[in-house]
Parts: C-alpha cells; structure tokens; sequence
C-alpha cells in the first residue's frame, strides 16, 4: 500500500504532464498543416506511411 501511495505522490510532482501533451498536440497539427500545403510533401508523407503499414502488417 505504502508504494502505490509512493509512486503517486512522484507522479503528481512531477506535473506538467498536461501541458507536455498540449504542446505536443499543437505541433502535430502544425505539422499536419504544413504538410496539407505542400502537394509534393503531401504525397511523400502518404507514400511513406502506406509503406510503414505494410511493413506492420507483414510481420
């Protein structure tokens, strides 16, 4: 009981959590919309990860 009380109180002291997240959410669409722009980008970025999903698929 006294560890589940002991890694509880490390992670909320460790905070910031939520804002780490937001900050990642913000520049993932950054990201995304940048890429949105760029048709050359656009079709390199979809090649790509049609290429990771079926190396996924495969094994």
């Amino acid at each position: 009981m006294n560890q589940q009380m002991d890694a509880q109180r490390r992670r909320r002291a460790r905070g910031g959590s939520g804002a780490g997240g937001f900050l990642t959410f913000l520049i993932l669409v950054a990201v995304i919309v940048y890429v949105a722009h760029d048709p050359e980008l656009r079709t390199t970025v979809a090649t790509c990860a049609r290429n990771v999903l079926a190396h996924v698929q495969s094994g």
